[in-house]
């Protein structure tokens, strides 16, 4: 197999296998998470927790693409962060 094809094969199976175990709340958080980091280009972010009623996710980024992200996440989805207005403990 050569290696154009093969690359753009493991990001889709490595994809496939990251939302396969996660319930419908979690995959919801999971695409909209996954539009913000396409939509502002913030690829050094990954999500490490989801809780299981998808009110609430831990995620790793460099500085610049964590702003990128909760910007995104606040204005096109009305997440909530520590420090925000409306906050309740929960990111959402």
């Amino acid at each position: 197999m050569r290696l154009s094809i093969a690359i753009p094969l493991l990001v889709l199976l490595s994809t496939a296998c990251a939302t396969a175990g996660l319930n419908p709340a979690q995959q919801k958080v999971q695409e909209k998470f996954e539009d913000c980091k396409q939509a502002t280009g913030a690829y050094s972010a990954g999500i490490a927790f989801i809780r299981d009623d998808g009110e609430g996710f831990r995620y790793k980024a460099s500085n610049i693409d964590q702003a990128r992200i909760r910007d995104c996440m606040r204005t096109k989805y009305g997440y909530r962060f520590p420090g925000d207005p409306g906050y309740r403990g929960v990111v959402r």
